[in-house]
């Protein structure tokens, strides 16, 4: 699993829901979807740097750790919010 992508979405998730900008699943998508454009911005500068390699499975691990990292964040603030009463 990937652990900056996974940071990514369970910080998107805290930055976006918690003051109820967005609901969950939205918070989510635009985590993944960021997460993807970020990784996708790296693997493309890793293909003019020497000694660097730009790989699809590097795009995809960044993408579905970004998913997992918002899930996480998801179930992470419920059981908060369930905690916290």
């Amino acid at each position: 699993m990937n652990v900056l992508g996974s940071c990514l979405g369970i910080l998107g998730r805290f930055a976006f829901v918690q003051p109820k900008l967005l609901p969950a699943w939205s918070c989510l998508l635009l985590a993944v979807v960021v997460g993807f454009g970020l990784s996708l911005a790296i693997e493309l500068t890793q293909v003019w740097l020497p000694g660097r390699d730009s790989s699809l499975s590097d795009l995809i691990a960044n993408t579905v750790g970004t998913a997992i990292g918002g899930v996480l964040g998801i179930k992470g603030w419920r059981v908060i919010e369930l905690l916290s009463y």
